[in-house]
């Protein structure tokens, strides 16, 4: 479970771990990434009420998703680790339970994951995924190419906080993929498909979590921006791996579109002067929606540009 500023969320994604009916036992990490708010405190006075089940990892700064994450795989000690964000909450006592009867018969599959809702406000509705093509899934056994082709082509994406893997896998993910190195906004999708190198995935269709939508979270407005940029830079890579010339134009253009737009929000002309140069020599055009959007942001006329400057302000 990471954590950060999610005081306002983490009870309850704390309770929904706690409330798991399993034949087996279990330990729930939560790695704190030095939040501003009571996201701590709160951690902590869990981690005295349950000292046999939960365990608190934290540090004096704070080291970025995609390291926190590292941080509290290197202390998992179970043979399969399951997710869940400290703004995101399991309301099915069987989840657990169900994933690893469905790993154990299955030594194929590397990844489960289940359909859920997603809440943003008052709104709350139930998906089985990000993306369109995710109402398209079906219960049962996904081939390992296929949902890689799906990852890379954006056509669906798991709920993160719907997701159970073998803690084999991730080691060897994170031991051969050196952009787990780099401080990533997001680092989910690189994760599934370095374990979908090898082992296929099992889809259940059931509603079991809920992934909340908040301002500050990864799936918001701000946070859109800094996935976008990850998103295309994991795209490259993998599509470097798989000689796939067309998806490595389609994302390096991705790529120059999420720079321009943090260049432009931030005011940092100079990077706004690289990436406009680039474009030029590699004929690469972010069109002219985008253009007019970004504008708008580098001169604070839009909410999204007020918001990312602040944003990055307070990272600063």
């Amino acid at each position: 479970m990471l954590a950060y500023e999610h005081a306002d969320f983490l009870r309850q994604a704390i309770e929904g771990v706690l409330l798991q009916k399993t034949e087996f036992a279990f330990e729930l990490i939560i790695a704190e990434d030095c939040s501003s708010d009571d996201t701590r405190a709160i951690a902590l006075e869990y981690q005295r009420l349950y000292p046999g089940v939960i365990r608190v990892l934290y540090s004096a700064v704070n080291i970025g998703a995609s390291a926190n994450s590292y941080r509290a795989l290197r202390h998992c000690r179970g043979e399969y680790v399951a997710y869940c964000e400290g703004d995101d909450f399991w309301h099915s006592p069987d989840k657990l339970q169900r994933q690893v009867e469905i790993l154990d018969a299955h030594p194929k599959v590397g990844l489960v994951f289940s359909g859920g809702r997603l809440a943003e406000g008052n709104s709350v509705r139930i998906v089985k995924g990000w993306g369109r093509a995710s109402a398209l899934l079906k219960e049962g056994v996904i081939q390992a190419g296929q949902v890689r082709l799906a990852l890379l082509r954006r056509e669906w994406h798991p709920l993160t906080c719907s997701c159970m893997a073998r803690r084999q896998s991730l080691d060897s993910g994170y031991r051969q993929n050196p952009l787990f190195m780099v401080k990533l906004a997001l680092g989910d999708t690189l994760t599934w498909l370095e374990i979908l190198r090898e082992k296929d995935a099992y889809y259940i269709d059931e509603d079991w979590v809920t992934q909340v939508v908040h301002a500050g979270s990864a799936t918001d407005g701000i946070g859109r921006e800094y996935v976008t940029r990850d998103g295309c830079m994991i795209l490259c890579y993998f599509a470097a791996l798989t000689q796939d010339a067309a998806l490595a134009l389609e994302n390096r253009a991705g790529v120059l579109k999420a720079r321009l737009a943090l260049a432009s929000a931030s005011r940092s002309w100079v990077e706004l002067g690289r990436v406009i140069v680039y474009c030029w020599r590699k004929h690469v055009f972010p069109g002219w929606q985008l253009l007019t959007y970004m504008g708008l942001a580098s001169v604070g006329l839009v909410a999204w540009g007020q918001r990312l400057r602040r944003a990055q302000r307070q990272r600063t």
